[in-house]
């Protein structure tokens, strides 16, 4: 996982910046959070985590425009996209932290339009995510093993 981990934020990190994206490191620290430790995790999660990302972008922008930025504001975003998770997917409860703090992120940084720092948060995160899901498609060593010794007791 080490490797992937660190493999994907460097991978996402790159493109990230290659594609003149804002915030790079957003890309970075979601390739790392979408990394589980057995591939087939992290490959069975992507979809969730897009759907997750998709929740806090959407409740980050619609509370960011309703209300200004504090601490309550970011507390209704947070509840209501980690709800939506929860809700909506059987995986809710592990992919929900990514949709509380790109919500925090969206509310709290009152740098940008709201509407523009929702869809750029969403494009670099979901980046990372889909390097990380890119990256799980190779086995670890682990695993590597297990089909070894799985193939070898099959013969």
């Amino acid at each position: 996982m080490a490797i992937r981990a660190a493999l994907g934020a460097t991978i996402a990190y790159a493109v990230a910046t290659l594609l003149e994206l804002q915030h790079p490191i957003y890309a970075l620290v979601a390739a790392i959070i979408g990394t589980e430790y057995a591939s087939k995790e992290t490959t069975r999660l992507g979809t969730h985590q897009l759907v997750a990302t998709a929740f806090g972008a959407i409740s980050g922008t619609l509370v960011r425009t309703t209300f200004p930025p504090s601490a309550a504001s970011a507390g209704l975003g947070i509840l209501i996209s980690v709800l939506a998770c929860y809700v909506t997917m059987p995986d809710g409860v592990k992919v929900a932290k990514i949709a509380g703090y790109l919500t925090a992120i969206i509310i709290l940084d009152e740098g940008q339009e709201p509407f523009a720092h929702g869809l750029f948060r969403f494009i670099e995160i979901a980046l990372g995510i889909g390097v990380a899901w890119l990256l799980s498609l190779v086995p670890n060593g682990r695993e590597r093993m297990t089909f070894r010794a799985a193939s070898a007791r099959t013969r």
